[in-house]
Formats: structure tokens, C-alpha cells, sequence
């Protein structure tokens, strides 16, 4: 693809010299996350030995503590030490990576998609308790400003303890300009994972004008449904060259996609 540089010339350069640097990091920290289970184990081993002899059980007693306390230290260094790897991993590999890609794109390992442009897509129409993401590219490509994140929207079990989540949507999250208005709003949601069915669309205020969609590719029909408070625009919007770029998608990732268009944006969420 012209402008932008072979991988192979990427990686002698760039990505090759910061894999090696990242590697004397890699090899101690995994060398370090055996030592909880050296511990751990040795601490259960204790355990065992003095339910079976009852000579010292003091000692043992103390020994298996140690252990044990030993154990859960050293795990909680590894994962501090692991978070430290993973963050320089993304600066130094996947910032390279993006930037070969197209220099005009960036790389934000802490940040997400607003959680405004999810609320905005309805694409997922539970509520929900926590709103995570990471790891966000954006850009803009010719005229087109685009970004996407990985997400983890999550709810609180109320019928347990507070602790107990569900998740609402893991994966990761599109939005990108349409560079056209939309008067209306229109749903693309996988046929097995509608955002309403007739059965509870009433409870839902944004869908109260929608209604369904019916199109003439049946190989798309069967695989997505789709709802529009605008029957014109939707079709106009769902064009056969779109709906086989958003099956090509599908059969890539082989995942329950969902697409909305709502305002100027066009909205894409892939569950992982």
C-alpha cells in the first residue's frame, strides 16, 4: 500500500530493537512470576506435613505462614512489575506499529472512547455501573476522523454482594465520522442479539419510534436485524456495497457485530 512502510523494514528498525529491549525485561519477570507458586506450593507442602506429624507444630506452623505471606508479596511484585511491562510494551511496539500504519493516527495506551459516544450509539441498551476501556487509536484518514478503544462496560449484581458484575459489553468499539447528517437513527444489531425485541421495546425511550427493516439481501437479513425510525434513509444508508463490507466484517471476526448511525457518526462495537 503505498506511503505506507513494508512491516519487514519496520521491524528491522523499529520494533526489532525495542522487542530486544523489552526482552531482558520479559525474561526476569517471568522467571519472577514462578516464585508465588514456589511459595505457594511450599506453604500447602507445610500444611500437609503438619496435619501428619504433630511433633512441631509450632515450627510448622510458622513455616507454612511464612510461606505463604512470602507467596502472596512476591505475586503482588510480579503483577506491579508486569503492569510496567505491558505499558512500556505498548509505548515502544504498538506506538510503532500504528505510526507505521499511518503516521497521521495516534496511540493512547490509558485512554478510551468517551463514554458519551457509547451512550450516543445505544447499541447496548442496559444499563450499567462501570464504564472501563484502554488502549485508544485515532486519527484521520483522507476526511474521515475515526478512533477506537477497547471497552469493559460492566453492571452490579444487585441480587448478590456488590462485588458480583455482569458484563454488558467487552470488545472493542468504533466510532467514525459518516461525513453525512443522518435525520434519522438506524440499528444494525446481529440477528441472535437484537438491542429490543417487540416484547420489551416500549420500556426503551429511544426506540419507541423505531421500527423494523426489511432489505433485499436476504444473506444480510439473516444475519442481522435491523431498526430505523427512517425506512428511506436506512436503505439509502444500507447500500449493497456497505452490506457486503459489514459481512466481509462478520466473516472476519466471526463475532455478534452491531452497527448504528445516528447524527454524523457511524457506530461499530466487536465483542470479544
Amino acid at each position: 500500500m503505498s506511503g505506507i512502510p513494508a512491516f519487514g523494514d519496520v521491524y528491522e528498525k523499529d520494533i526489532g530493537p525495542a522487542m530486544q529491549e523489552l526482552e531482558k525485561i520479559r525474561l526476569p519477570l517471568k522467571r519472577l512470576g514462578l516464585m508465588p507458586y514456589l511459595f505457594g506450593f511450599s506453604g500447602v507442602g507445610f500444611f500437609i506435613w503438619l496435619s501428619a506429624h504433630k511433633d512441631h507444630p509450632l515450627v510448622l506452623f510458622l513455616l507454612t505462614l511464612i510461606c505463604i505471606g512470602i507467596a502472596g508479596w512476591q505475586y503482588k511484585v510480579y503483577l506491579d512489575r508486569k503492569k510496567k511491562y505491558v505499558a512500556a510494551f505498548k509505548i515502544k511496539v504498538i506506538q510503532t506499529i500504528v505510526s507505521a500504519i499511518n503516521p497521521e493516527l495516534y496511540y493512547l495506551p490509558e485512554s478510551k472512547i468517551p463514554e458519551s459516544d457509547y451512550d450516543l450509539s445505544n447499541l447496548y441498551t442496559e444499563g450499567y455501573d462501570i464504564y472501563r476501556g484502554e488502549d485508544f487509536v485515532g486519527g484521520t484518514i483522507g476526511v474521515t476522523r475515526f478512533g477506537f478503544s477497547e471497552l469493559n462496560v460492566l453492571r452490579r449484581m444487585r441480587r448478590t454482594d456488590d462485588s458480583e458484575m455482569a458484563v454488558i459489553f467487552h470488545g472493542l468499539f468504533f466510532v467514525a465520522d459518516f461525513n453525512k447528517y443522518f435525520h434519522g437513527r438506524t440499528y444494525v444489531w446481529d440477528e441472535n442479539k437484537p438491542g429490543f425485541t417487540a416484547l420489551n421495546k416500549s420500556i426503551f425511550d429511544f426506540a419507541e419510534d423505531l421500527d423494523k427493516v426489511l432489505l433485499e439481501d436476504p444473506e444480510f437479513m439473516n444475519q442481522f436485524v435491523v431498526f430505523s425510525n427512517d425506512q428511506m434513509e436506512a436503505r439509502y444508508i444500507l447500500s449493497p456495497s456497505l452490506m457486503r463490507r459489514m459481512m466481509k466484517l462478520v466473516n472476519t471476526f466471526g463475532r455478534d457485530i452491531s452497527f448504528s448511525f445516528v447524527g454524523t457518526s457511524i457506530y461499530l462495537a466487536i465483542p470479544f
